[in-house]
Protein backbone atom coordinates (compact mmCIF):
# COMPACT_ATOMS: atom_id res chain seq x y z
CA UNK A 1 0.00 0.00 0.00
CA UNK A 2 1.10 3.34 -1.00
CA UNK A 3 0.77 5.07 2.20
CA UNK A 4 0.56 9.36 2.46
CA UNK A 5 1.30 9.81 5.71
CA UNK A 6 4.61 7.12 6.69
CA UNK A 7 5.09 7.08 10.69
CA UNK A 8 8.01 8.79 11.71
CA UNK A 9 9.92 7.73 14.80
CA UNK A 10 8.43 9.57 17.78
CA UNK A 11 11.56 10.55 18.93
CA UNK A 12 12.87 12.11 16.11
CA UNK A 13 9.48 14.01 15.82
CA UNK A 14 10.12 15.59 19.06
CA UNK A 15 13.49 15.90 19.41
CA UNK A 16 13.14 18.36 15.84
CA UNK A 17 10.15 20.24 17.98
CA UNK A 18 12.68 20.54 20.36
CA UNK A 19 15.45 21.70 18.59
CA UNK A 20 17.97 18.52 19.60
CA UNK A 21 18.21 16.25 16.57
CA UNK A 22 21.58 15.00 15.98
CA UNK A 23 23.05 15.61 12.28
CA UNK A 24 22.28 12.08 11.08
CA UNK A 25 18.70 12.40 12.69
CA UNK A 26 18.27 15.93 11.07
CA UNK A 27 19.21 14.09 7.71
CA UNK A 28 16.84 11.47 8.07
CA UNK A 29 14.15 13.74 9.36
CA UNK A 30 14.91 15.65 5.95
CA UNK A 31 14.72 13.48 4.09
CA UNK A 32 10.87 11.63 5.07
CA UNK A 33 9.57 15.54 5.28
CA UNK A 34 10.67 15.78 1.66
CA UNK A 35 9.46 12.75 0.45
CA UNK A 36 5.46 13.48 0.56
CA UNK A 37 3.38 16.68 0.90
CA UNK A 38 1.52 14.62 3.53
CA UNK A 39 4.48 14.12 6.13
CA UNK A 40 5.07 18.09 5.34
CA UNK A 41 0.95 18.60 6.54
CA UNK A 42 1.30 16.35 9.04
CA UNK A 43 4.27 17.71 10.90
CA UNK A 44 2.74 21.16 10.71
CA UNK A 45 0.26 19.95 12.32
CA UNK A 46 1.83 18.43 14.87
CA UNK A 47 3.87 21.40 15.44
CA UNK A 48 0.78 23.77 15.42
CA UNK A 49 -1.40 21.69 17.76
CA UNK A 50 1.38 20.06 20.46
CA UNK A 51 3.31 23.29 21.83
CA UNK A 52 5.04 20.60 24.44
CA UNK A 53 7.61 18.32 23.06
CA UNK A 54 6.91 15.52 25.58
CA UNK A 55 6.21 12.13 24.57
CA UNK A 56 3.29 12.11 27.20
CA UNK A 57 1.26 14.83 27.73
CA UNK A 58 0.70 14.71 31.64
CA UNK A 59 -2.20 15.92 33.27
CA UNK A 60 -0.33 19.49 34.27
CA UNK A 61 1.19 19.99 31.17
CA UNK A 62 -2.60 19.71 29.34
CA UNK A 63 -4.17 22.17 31.85
CA UNK A 64 -1.32 24.70 30.95
CA UNK A 65 -2.19 24.35 27.45
CA UNK A 66 -6.07 23.75 27.26
CA UNK A 67 -6.42 26.66 25.91
CA UNK A 68 -4.46 26.92 23.13
CA UNK A 69 -5.52 23.30 22.43
CA UNK A 70 -9.19 24.59 22.14
CA UNK A 71 -7.95 27.29 19.82
CA UNK A 72 -6.92 25.26 17.56
CA UNK A 73 -8.91 22.27 17.40
CA UNK A 74 -10.22 21.17 14.05
CA UNK A 75 -13.17 19.99 14.72
CA UNK A 76 -14.73 16.41 13.26
CA UNK A 77 -17.90 15.37 12.60
CA UNK A 78 -19.36 13.05 15.58
CA UNK A 79 -20.81 9.63 15.21
CA UNK A 80 -23.17 8.67 17.98
CA UNK A 81 -22.01 5.14 18.82
CA UNK A 82 -23.83 1.99 20.60
CA UNK A 83 -22.75 2.75 24.12
CA UNK A 84 -21.37 6.31 24.53
CA UNK A 85 -23.39 8.79 23.48
CA UNK A 86 -20.96 11.43 22.17
CA UNK A 87 -24.34 14.65 22.25
CA UNK A 88 -24.31 17.49 24.81
CA UNK A 89 -20.70 17.96 24.51
CA UNK A 90 -18.73 21.03 26.57
CA UNK A 91 -16.06 23.18 25.08
CA UNK A 92 -14.02 21.02 23.34
CA UNK A 93 -10.26 20.42 24.00
CA UNK A 94 -8.05 18.12 21.99
CA UNK A 95 -6.01 15.60 23.60
CA UNK A 96 -2.84 14.26 22.27
CA UNK A 97 -0.22 11.64 22.48
CA UNK A 98 2.20 9.91 19.83
CA UNK A 99 3.13 6.82 21.37
CA UNK A 100 6.39 5.24 20.13
CA UNK A 101 5.77 1.78 18.24
CA UNK A 102 7.88 -0.94 16.57
CA UNK A 103 7.43 -1.11 12.90
CA UNK A 104 5.16 -4.30 11.38
CA UNK A 105 4.96 -5.09 7.77
CA UNK A 106 1.37 -4.58 6.65
CA UNK A 107 0.83 -8.25 5.76
CA UNK A 108 1.95 -9.28 8.99
CA UNK A 109 -0.25 -10.29 12.11
CA UNK A 110 -0.02 -10.14 15.78
CA UNK A 111 0.89 -13.47 17.55
CA UNK A 112 -1.73 -15.75 17.71
CA UNK A 113 -4.34 -13.26 16.42
CA UNK A 114 -4.80 -15.44 13.26
CA UNK A 115 -6.54 -18.04 15.41
CA UNK A 116 -9.43 -15.76 15.93
CA UNK A 117 -10.29 -16.32 11.91
CA UNK A 118 -12.32 -19.26 10.27
CA UNK A 119 -13.29 -20.02 6.79
CA UNK A 120 -16.71 -21.31 6.05
CA UNK A 121 -16.96 -23.62 3.17
CA UNK A 122 -19.24 -23.22 0.21
CA UNK A 123 -21.13 -26.25 1.71
CA UNK A 124 -21.17 -25.10 4.92
CA UNK A 125 -18.04 -26.55 6.53
CA UNK A 126 -16.39 -24.03 9.10
CA UNK A 127 -12.52 -23.90 9.03
CA UNK A 128 -10.26 -22.82 12.10
CA UNK A 129 -7.41 -21.29 10.43
CA UNK A 130 -5.22 -24.07 11.68
CA UNK A 131 -7.62 -26.45 10.21
CA UNK A 132 -7.51 -24.00 7.10
CA UNK A 133 -3.29 -24.52 7.03
CA UNK A 134 -3.63 -28.30 6.28
CA UNK A 135 -6.70 -28.46 4.58
CA UNK A 136 -6.56 -25.47 1.85
CA UNK A 137 -5.85 -27.34 -0.81
CA UNK A 138 -9.22 -28.92 -1.02
CA UNK A 139 -10.48 -25.79 -1.88
CA UNK A 140 -8.13 -24.35 -4.04
CA UNK A 141 -6.21 -22.33 -1.81
CA UNK A 142 -3.20 -21.84 -0.12
CA UNK A 143 -1.87 -20.16 3.34
CA UNK A 144 1.03 -18.13 4.47
CA UNK A 145 0.20 -19.21 8.15
CA UNK A 146 3.48 -17.10 9.11
CA UNK A 147 2.45 -13.88 7.09
CA UNK A 148 -1.56 -14.66 8.08
CA UNK A 149 -2.20 -14.87 4.19
CA UNK A 150 -4.70 -17.01 2.49
CA UNK A 151 -4.83 -17.06 -1.48
CA UNK A 152 -6.89 -18.42 -3.69
CA UNK A 153 -5.45 -18.74 -7.35
CA UNK A 154 -7.30 -19.30 -11.19
CA UNK A 155 -9.47 -21.71 -11.01
CA UNK A 156 -12.30 -23.10 -13.63
CA UNK A 157 -15.32 -24.00 -11.73
CA UNK A 158 -18.76 -21.99 -10.88
CA UNK A 159 -18.30 -19.02 -9.58
CA UNK A 160 -21.83 -19.66 -7.43
CA UNK A 161 -19.45 -21.81 -5.06
CA UNK A 162 -18.95 -19.32 -2.40
CA UNK A 163 -16.52 -19.18 0.88
CA UNK A 164 -17.49 -16.65 3.71
CA UNK A 165 -14.22 -15.77 6.30
CA UNK A 166 -14.99 -14.53 9.16
CA UNK A 167 -12.39 -12.55 11.50
CA UNK A 168 -13.38 -12.42 15.46
CA UNK A 169 -12.81 -9.63 17.42
CA UNK A 170 -9.07 -9.43 17.70
CA UNK A 171 -8.09 -11.32 14.21
CA UNK A 172 -6.79 -9.76 11.45
CA UNK A 173 -6.10 -11.52 8.08
CA UNK A 174 -5.06 -10.82 4.49
CA UNK A 175 -6.53 -12.42 1.43
CA UNK A 176 -5.82 -12.98 -2.13
CA UNK A 177 -8.75 -13.49 -4.27
CA UNK A 178 -9.14 -15.35 -7.72
CA UNK A 179 -8.55 -12.62 -9.37
CA UNK A 180 -5.49 -10.99 -7.59
CA UNK A 181 -7.40 -8.88 -6.14
CA UNK A 182 -6.01 -8.40 -2.43
CA UNK A 183 -7.97 -7.89 0.29
CA UNK A 184 -7.01 -6.81 4.38
CA UNK A 185 -9.68 -7.65 6.52
CA UNK A 186 -9.97 -6.44 10.33
CA UNK A 187 -11.62 -7.11 13.45
CA UNK A 188 -14.76 -7.91 13.80
CA UNK A 189 -16.16 -8.74 10.32
CA UNK A 190 -17.40 -10.86 7.43
CA UNK A 191 -16.64 -11.45 3.80
CA UNK A 192 -18.25 -13.28 1.87
CA UNK A 193 -16.67 -14.39 -2.06
CA UNK A 194 -16.42 -16.81 -4.72
CA UNK A 195 -14.29 -19.17 -5.43
CA UNK A 196 -13.73 -18.03 -8.75
CA UNK A 197 -15.24 -14.70 -10.21
CA UNK A 198 -17.53 -14.73 -13.15
CA UNK A 199 -17.34 -13.79 -17.10
CA UNK A 200 -19.00 -10.16 -16.42
CA UNK A 201 -19.13 -9.16 -12.65
CA UNK A 202 -16.77 -9.65 -9.39
CA UNK A 203 -19.58 -9.40 -6.29
CA UNK A 204 -18.31 -9.72 -2.67
CA UNK A 205 -20.52 -8.74 0.42
CA UNK A 206 -19.01 -7.10 3.94
CA UNK A 207 -19.83 -6.47 7.14
CA UNK A 208 -17.36 -4.89 8.81
CA UNK A 209 -13.57 -2.93 7.67
CA UNK A 210 -11.99 -4.28 4.64
CA UNK A 211 -8.69 -2.23 2.62
CA UNK A 212 -8.99 -3.31 -0.66
CA UNK A 213 -6.51 -3.34 -3.77
CA UNK A 214 -8.79 -4.38 -6.59
CA UNK A 215 -6.98 -5.87 -9.90
CA UNK A 216 -7.87 -3.78 -12.69
CA UNK A 217 -10.13 -5.44 -15.37
CA UNK A 218 -12.17 -3.11 -17.50
CA UNK A 219 -14.67 -5.72 -18.44
CA UNK A 220 -15.50 -7.09 -14.68
CA UNK A 221 -16.37 -4.45 -12.49
CA UNK A 222 -15.24 -5.01 -8.90
CA UNK A 223 -18.37 -4.44 -6.85
CA UNK A 224 -18.37 -4.66 -3.00
CA UNK A 225 -21.90 -4.60 -0.85
CA UNK A 226 -21.92 -3.32 2.32
CA UNK A 227 -24.62 -3.33 5.02
CA UNK A 228 -28.29 -1.91 3.92
CA UNK A 229 -27.38 -2.18 0.00
CA UNK A 230 -24.60 0.41 -0.09
CA UNK A 231 -23.20 -0.80 -2.82
CA UNK A 232 -19.01 0.61 -4.01
CA UNK A 233 -18.56 -0.34 -7.71
CA UNK A 234 -14.91 0.03 -8.98
CA UNK A 235 -12.43 -1.33 -11.87
CA UNK A 236 -9.09 -1.25 -10.19
CA UNK A 237 -8.67 0.80 -7.40
CA UNK A 238 -7.58 0.95 -3.81
CA UNK A 239 -10.18 2.00 -1.30
CA UNK A 240 -11.20 1.27 2.63
CA UNK A 241 -14.74 0.31 3.15
CA UNK A 242 -16.14 0.67 7.00
CA UNK A 243 -19.20 -1.03 7.79
CA UNK A 244 -19.87 -2.11 11.36
CA UNK A 245 -23.35 -3.28 12.81
CA UNK A 246 -24.37 -1.03 15.32
CA UNK A 247 -22.70 2.36 13.81
CA UNK A 248 -24.79 4.82 12.10
CA UNK A 249 -23.06 5.22 8.90
CA UNK A 250 -20.93 3.73 6.56
CA UNK A 251 -17.40 4.83 5.24
CA UNK A 252 -15.35 4.64 1.93
CA UNK A 253 -12.55 6.04 1.83
CA UNK A 254 -10.70 6.18 -1.75
CA UNK A 255 -6.48 6.25 -1.82
CA UNK A 256 -5.79 5.46 -5.38
CA UNK A 257 -8.36 5.42 -8.75
CA UNK A 258 -12.31 6.09 -8.66
CA UNK A 259 -15.06 4.18 -7.44
CA UNK A 260 -19.14 4.84 -7.24
CA UNK A 261 -21.06 5.06 -4.33
CA UNK A 262 -24.75 4.09 -4.48
CA UNK A 263 -27.76 3.50 -2.35
CA UNK A 264 -30.57 2.74 -4.02
CA UNK A 265 -31.49 5.67 -5.91
CA UNK A 266 -28.55 7.70 -5.01
CA UNK A 267 -24.93 7.71 -5.97
CA UNK A 268 -21.75 9.66 -5.62
CA UNK A 269 -18.50 9.29 -7.42
CA UNK A 270 -15.10 9.63 -5.69
CA UNK A 271 -11.61 11.09 -6.08
CA UNK A 272 -8.01 10.40 -4.24
CA UNK A 273 -8.36 11.46 -0.52
CA UNK A 274 -12.66 11.90 -0.97
CA UNK A 275 -14.79 10.10 1.89
CA UNK A 276 -18.18 8.73 1.33
CA UNK A 277 -20.19 8.36 4.29
CA UNK A 278 -23.84 7.13 4.21
CA UNK A 279 -26.05 7.52 7.41
CA UNK A 280 -28.15 4.71 8.05
CA UNK A 281 -30.13 7.10 9.77
CA UNK A 282 -30.91 9.93 7.61
CA UNK A 283 -30.46 7.49 4.61
CA UNK A 284 -27.79 9.92 2.60
CA UNK A 285 -24.69 10.75 1.42
CA UNK A 286 -22.27 13.23 2.19
CA UNK A 287 -18.91 13.51 1.13
CA UNK A 288 -16.48 15.62 3.16
CA UNK A 289 -12.69 15.20 2.18
CA UNK A 290 -10.73 12.81 3.57
CA UNK A 291 -7.51 14.70 4.33
CA UNK A 292 -4.70 12.32 4.36
CA UNK A 293 -6.61 9.00 3.79
CA UNK A 294 -4.32 6.71 4.54
CA UNK A 295 -5.01 7.67 8.05
CA UNK A 296 -8.01 5.26 7.40
CA UNK A 297 -5.40 2.35 6.69
CA UNK A 298 -3.22 2.72 9.12
CA UNK A 299 -5.04 -0.81 10.63
CA UNK A 300 -3.27 -2.43 7.61
CA UNK A 301 -0.06 -1.63 8.28
CA UNK A 302 -0.36 -2.43 12.31
CA UNK A 303 -1.43 1.00 13.44
CA UNK A 304 -3.48 2.81 15.42
CA UNK A 305 -3.62 6.45 14.07
CA UNK A 306 -6.34 8.38 15.83
CA UNK A 307 -6.49 12.15 14.48
CA UNK A 308 -9.27 14.55 16.60
CA UNK A 309 -11.30 11.59 16.87
CA UNK A 310 -14.04 10.93 20.26
CA UNK A 311 -13.08 9.13 22.98
CA UNK A 312 -15.67 6.84 21.96
CA UNK A 313 -14.89 5.98 18.39
CA UNK A 314 -11.48 5.36 20.19
CA UNK A 315 -13.10 3.11 22.54
CA UNK A 316 -14.62 1.18 19.72
CA UNK A 317 -11.74 0.24 17.73
CA UNK A 318 -10.02 -1.11 20.56
CA UNK A 319 -13.04 -3.47 21.64
CA UNK A 320 -12.57 -4.81 18.72
CA UNK A 321 -9.15 -5.45 18.13
CA UNK A 322 -8.22 -6.36 21.92
CA UNK A 323 -11.72 -8.37 22.52
CA UNK A 324 -13.36 -6.33 25.28
CA UNK A 325 -16.20 -4.58 26.48
CA UNK A 326 -15.92 -0.63 27.49
CA UNK A 327 -18.22 1.22 29.62
CA UNK A 328 -18.22 4.63 30.64
CA UNK A 329 -20.61 8.17 31.25
CA UNK A 330 -21.15 9.38 27.50
CA UNK A 331 -21.54 12.80 28.54
CA UNK A 332 -18.54 13.35 30.48
CA UNK A 333 -16.44 11.01 27.55
CA UNK A 334 -18.08 13.77 24.90
CA UNK A 335 -17.02 16.56 26.90
CA UNK A 336 -13.35 15.77 26.98
CA UNK A 337 -13.29 16.83 23.61
CA UNK A 338 -11.35 14.78 20.40
CA UNK A 339 -8.38 13.07 20.98
CA UNK A 340 -5.36 12.26 18.73
CA UNK A 341 -3.38 8.81 19.27
CA UNK A 342 -0.91 7.30 17.49
CA UNK A 343 0.30 3.89 18.36
CA UNK A 344 1.54 0.50 17.52
CA UNK A 345 -1.13 -2.47 17.12
CA UNK A 346 0.89 -4.62 18.58
CA UNK A 347 0.80 -2.74 22.10
CA UNK A 348 -1.00 -4.32 25.38
CA UNK A 349 -4.11 -2.91 25.81
CA UNK A 350 -2.92 -1.41 29.42
CA UNK A 351 -0.52 0.31 27.19
CA UNK A 352 -2.93 2.82 25.34
CA UNK A 353 -5.31 2.73 28.44
CA UNK A 354 -2.68 3.89 30.86
CA UNK A 355 -1.99 6.74 28.08
CA UNK A 356 -5.39 7.20 28.16
CA UNK A 357 -5.20 7.61 31.91
CA UNK A 358 -2.77 10.61 31.68
CA UNK A 359 -3.94 12.68 28.58
CA UNK A 360 -7.62 12.54 29.34
CA UNK A 361 -7.60 12.12 33.04
CA UNK A 362 -9.78 9.06 33.36
CA UNK A 363 -9.23 5.92 35.68
CA UNK A 364 -9.68 2.59 34.64
CA UNK A 365 -10.47 -1.25 36.22
CA UNK A 366 -10.60 -4.39 34.46
CA UNK A 367 -12.08 -7.76 35.28
CA UNK A 368 -11.31 -10.17 32.85
CA UNK A 369 -12.80 -8.78 29.55
CA UNK A 370 -14.96 -5.67 30.75
CA UNK A 371 -13.83 -2.14 31.40
CA UNK A 372 -15.10 0.54 33.40
CA UNK A 373 -13.83 4.04 32.63
CA UNK A 374 -14.46 7.08 35.14
CA UNK A 375 -13.81 10.53 34.96
CA UNK A 376 -12.83 11.68 38.57
CA UNK A 377 -13.92 15.58 38.93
Amino acid sequence: MNAEKAPMETDILYRKLEGNLTPAQEREFDGWLASSPAHRAYFERLRANYPVADHILTQASFESYRGQFAARLVRRRHVVRRRILLAGAAAAVALAVVIPFTRRGADSVPEDRGERVSLVTSGGEVLTFSELVGRAPEIGATVDADNGIISFGPADGDDEVRHELIVERGGFISLALADGTKVWVNSGSRLTFPRIFGATHRTVQLDGEAYFEVSADSLRPFEVVARDGVGITVLGTKFNVRSYGGHSDTEVTLLEGSVAVTHEDAKVLLSPNQQAQFDHTERRFTVPDAGNAAQYTAWVGGMFDFDLQPLGEIFDELERWYDVEITCDGARAAALGPVTLQASRGRELADIMKILEKIAGLEYSRRGSELEVRFPR
